[in-house]
């Protein structure tokens, strides 16, 4: 068995090669200084595909687009028999932007397309990285913006886990949903813990009867 896993050069690309290869598992790391066409296939049974663009506000659509989409269309021509493990995101950091909004669009091409694919798993992964979550509503708080917060609970795993997550799922084919490892934690937790008293009285918050998080800057 031979595992492809595109964005291994991205975090969470980087965690499941390692992991993968602890436990002696034959892999491809793949990255967008590379070529497909250049990849032995032949042998590849397994493509696990953490390629995306990182969201960023100096992203445009179009770089959107062709990362978490056109790269994929490419990709599913190589895929034909292939067992293909893919991730959405869930995750309350990228809610509602054209992020999320393209990586929706990329679960509905490989959905389309699952035809031609010996199995199909899309993965909805929640926040990975909250601290960047909590870093952009302190540095709001700190410049005077009043972040507006939602006081609610919101999901979250680590990229060790999912790395791990997807091991199993690969070698012993368990039957464990990735939604059952989810972490429940709750933003204003996680803000006092790094807030200061003077900043956490310029953050605005929003009791709603929601079951997600937000913040709006």
């Amino acid at each position: 068995m031979r595992i492809l896993v595109t964005g291994a050069r991205g975090q969470l690309g980087r965690e499941i090669v390692q992991c993968l290869r602890s436990h002696g598992l034959e892999v491809i790391p793949y990255s967008h200084s590379m070529q497909l066409s250049e990849l032995d296939w032949s042998d590849i049974t397994v493509i696990v595909n953490c390629a995306a663009v990182i969201p960023s506000n100096s992203i445009t659509k179009n770089q959107y687009l062709d990362g978490n989409i056109v790269f994929l269309q490419n990709l599913l021509k190589y895929s034909k028999g292939k067992t293909f493990i893919h991730f959405s995101t869930f995750s309350e950091l990228y809610k509602s932007d054209f992020y999320q909004l393209s990586k929706m669009m990329a679960n509905s091409l490989l959905l389309i397309n699952s035809h031609i694919l010996k199995g199909l798993t899309i993965l909805p992964l929640p926040t990975l990285e909250d601290d960047s979550l909590i870093e952009k509503i302190v540095g709001s708080a700190s410049a005077g913006l009043m972040p507006k917060v939602y006081r609610l609970k919101y999901n979250y795993m680590s990229f060790k886990s999912v790395a791990y997550f997807v091991k199993d799922m690969i070698t012993e084919n368990d039957n464990i949903k990735i939604t059952d490892l989810y972490e429940k934690k709750i933003c204003m937790t996680k803000l006092l813990e790094e807030l200061t008293l003077a900043i956490l009285l310029k953050v605005k918050l929003l009791i709603e009867h929601y079951s997600i998080m937000e913040f709006i800057i």
